[in-house]
């Protein structure tokens, strides 16, 4: 997926509705639509998946020179968000074609 990943934020509540926000299904349509396109016919309709997600964030300008180039060695990890499970949760769900979320 082109861009910087994206958590999976959670359900908005009004007093009658609860709703996804726009970003979040914006980029599970995404998700849905690449996985669509790259993956058809190599797999079979509800064949179990084993998922790899490898997530690609940019360098804080703001990091000293020290700090940048561990990071780009991955000895220092991102710790700002989205974090890791908000990640995979928005992949996952992008991937699945029957999960079922309101229109907003």
């Amino acid at each position: 997926i082109e861009g910087p990943p994206i958590g999976k934020a959670r359900p908005r509540v009004t007093r009658t509705v609860t709703y996804t926000p726009a970003k979040t299904a914006r980029y599970e349509d995404l998700v849905r639509y690449t996985a669509i396109n790259s993956f058809k016919g190599v797999f079979d309709k509800d064949e179990p998946l084993d998922v790899k997600i490898i997530a690609y964030f940019e360098v804080p300008k703001s990091l000293s020179k020290k700090r940048k180039s561990l990071c780009l060695a991955n000895q220092e990890l991102p710790t700002k968000k989205p974090d890791a499970d908000n990640v995979g949760k928005i992949i996952m769900d992008g991937m699945n074609p029957k999960m079922k979320r309101d229109k907003r």
